[in-house]
């Protein structure tokens, strides 16, 4: 009998690698080289943000080339000159549906981006 993960499980997985792999290859670098504690702490507290990032523009590119390759058309991101990750249009969203209706402020997206939008798991 083997042994089956759920879907759920190999998700948590992935993600703690994700999390936990830049520090810990900081931490073992600093075993091997010289360095002072401040860089690595330092070191350590940028790895994962910095890892994130660099995810997220070869995941980019990867589906950009893909999609070139196919002769598709990439679906429009909502791309606004705010917060990271789109905080603003959440916590727009969250004003609106304190004082009106869920949906409103949907409406302008709708109208710039068209009614398809790409969407993304945080650390994809």
């Amino acid at each position: 009998m083997t042994l089956k993960l759920t879907p759920g499980i190999r998700y948590l997985f992935k993600l703690f690698l994700v999390v936990s792999v830049p520090p810990v290859a900081s931490v073992l670098l600093s075993k091997y080289l010289d360095l002072p504690t401040w860089t690595i702490v330092t070191a350590s507290a940028l790895a994962l943000p910095a890892f994130v990032a660099l995810r997220i523009t070869y995941k980019e590119i990867r589906v950009r080339r893909r999609a070139a390759a196919l002769g598709a058309r990439l679906a429009p991101k909502t791309v606004l000159k705010g917060w990271p990750a789109n905080i603003d249009i959440l916590m727009r969203m969250m004003e609106n549906q304190r004082t009106g209706y869920p949906g409103d402020g949907l409406w302008e997206f709708t109208a710039r981006y068209g009614p398809g939008l790409e969407r993304s798991r945080p650390m994809d």
